[in-house]
């Protein structure tokens, strides 16, 4: 008999992922389980966290506080909220997606992209150094990285097409970025966006024919 530590079930048939999530099943033959979950205290933790978030409104208020004391033309009190709001999106991260990794990228390129753009905003008024190369140097870093995911983990059919989503997100991005004119080097945005859709074709020509069918199933082309 194996059990499925995520669905809390137990499965007779001779399989290896779960029917349910697909996960790997444990194997329970020889092996004791106790009856009852093994539930953690979470206070501590908890209170770690209040600390911290008290830390970080203490750390923002002083910072708009020098800033108004001490005015300069670098807004310092913008760039510590956003690197606070950066701190706590990784937290976020780290707590809920866990194993997603293609959404943690997703969420990694948006979140160092928008806080570069804030530090070239305050400290170099607005150079656009994030736009032109920060950010398709993480949307092709991104690419690359969900690419070598893909070929690498092992995947159901719905971790496929989110990684394929997000793949088209990237180009997608890219492109509006060059449309909407806020780059003043296109080309480094065009190659990102480039690679991207050349991914996303990719991707989609070297599926397994199983895959291939449920796309066309789901999409209806």
């Amino acid at each position: 008999m194996k059990y499925c530590n995520v669905c809390q079930v137990k499965v007779e048939n001779n399989i290896r992922r779960c029917p349910l999530c697909e996960k790997e099943l444990q194997e329970l033959d020889g092996v004791y389980k106790q009856d009852y979950p093994n539930i953690r205290s979470s206070k501590l933790f908890r209170t770690i966290v209040k600390l911290v978030f008290l830390v970080s409104l203490v750390a923002v208020g002083a910072s708009f506080v020098l800033d108004y004391l001490n005015p300069t033309q670098v807004l310092w009190s913008v760039i510590v909220l956003a690197g606070i709001i950066y701190l706590w999106i990784n937290f976020w991260i780290a707590l809920k997606l866990k194993k997603n990794w293609g959404l943690t990228v997703l969420i990694q390129i948006i979140s160092i992209s928008l806080f570069c753009m804030v530090i070239d905003w305050t400290v170099n008024d607005w150079a656009r150094w994030s736009i032109n190369y920060v950010v398709p140097g993480l949307i092709i870093a991104g690419s690359v990285f969900i690419t070598v995911i893909t070929i690498v983990k092992p995947m159901n059919f719905r971790d496929y097409i989110i990684y394929l989503l997000e793949i088209a997100i990237l180009g997608l991005l890219s492109l509006l970025l060059v449309w909407l004119h806020l780059s003043t080097v296109r080309w480094t945005l065009i190659t990102a966006a480039f690679y991207s859709v050349g991914t996303f074709l990719g991707m989609f020509l070297f599926a397994d024919r199983k895959t291939k069918h449920e796309l066309k199933k789901r999409f209806h082309f």
